[in-house]
């Protein structure tokens, strides 16, 4: 499952196509846990059906390097109650992810 967590108006510009938008920026630059968890755990019922995913599921998370966002998210993620092991970091973000050449812009929406 992807979890796009950028912000949620990046996110409609384009975005990996089956991805689905959990913005993690009110965390990330304002310390705002509450709203970032929220957008998350509806992200998560959006992909999955329950606020907290599922045991069984790996999520990608991709953010805009890869770094910042992505590592937020991880950790609201753990809190909630998911493995670390269930969560990977798309390295490089949506900056390598553009930058990947034509087989990968053909996967954005």
């Amino acid at each position: 499952i992807i979890l796009d967590v950028r912000k949620v108006e990046d996110f409609n510009i384009s975005h990996i196509v089956g991805s689905v938008s959990g913005d993690v920026d009110a965390a990330n630059k304002g310390g705002d846990d509450e709203t970032g968890t929220a957008n998350l755990k509806a992200a998560l019922k959006e992909a999955t059906g329950s606020e907290t995913g599922n045991p069984g599921e790996k999520y990608a998370l991709v953010c805009y390097s890869g770094k910042s966002y992505a590592q937020k998210a991880t950790d609201l993620m753990v809190e909630m109650g998911i493995s670390a092991d269930q969560i990977y970091t798309v390295e490089g973000g949506m900056t390598a992810w553009e930058e990947g050449g034509d087989d990968y812009k053909g996967l954005l929406e």
